[in-house]
C-alpha cells in the first residue's frame, strides 16, 4: 500500500511537472513569434491604392494582406508572382479577401489583378 501511495504521489509531481513546461513552452513560443504584418491593398480606378506602390517586406516576416474591391462594376483579384500568393476567388465589388504568408526567399517579386495586369500591377522587394 505505501509503494502504491508513493507510486502516484510521484505520478502526480511528474504530471504537475511535465504541465508546467508545456505552459511555459507555450508561452515563449506565443512571445517570441511575431505579429503579422498588416497591409491593405484597395483595388479603385483601375489601380490598387491610387499607385501600386511598392511594398517592402522582410525575409520571415509573416504578412497578411487585406485585398479590397472598392471599384464599381469591376472584377479583380490578387497574384503574387513567385511567392505562390493569390486570391483564391475574383472580388466583385465590395467584397475582399485576407491572404497570409511568409515570404521565404528574397527579391523582386510581381503582384497584379489578372483581370488588368496593364495598369493594376506593383513590385514586393523581399530583403533580408
Amino acid at each position: 500500500m505505501a509503494l502504491k501511495r508513493k507510486f502516484l504521489g510521484f505520478m502526480l509531481v511528474a504530471f504537475v511537472i511535465s504541465g508546467g513546461l508545456l505552459l511555459v513552452s507555450g508561452a515563449l513560443e506565443i512571445k517570441d513569434s511575431k505579429p503579422p504584418r498588416q497591409i491593405e491593398l484597395v483595388a479603385r480606378q483601375m489601380a490598387f491604392n491610387t499607385s501600386n506602390p511598392t511594398i517592402i517586406l522582410k525575409l520571415g516576416e509573416p504578412v497578411v494582406i487585406l485585398v479590397k474591391n472598392d471599384d464599381p462594376g469591376m472584377l479583380h483579384d490578387l497574384v503574387i508572382e513567385g511567392l505562390n500568393v493569390e486570391t483564391s476567388t475574383t472580388l466583385k465589388y465590395g467584397q475582399s479577401e485576407t491572404l497570409k504568408f511568409t515570404p521565404t526567399q528574397t527579391g523582386r517579386f510581381e503582384y497584379y489583378c489578372s483581370y488588368h495586369f496593364q495598369m493594376m500591377r506593383g513590385e514586393i522587394i523581399v530583403i533580408e
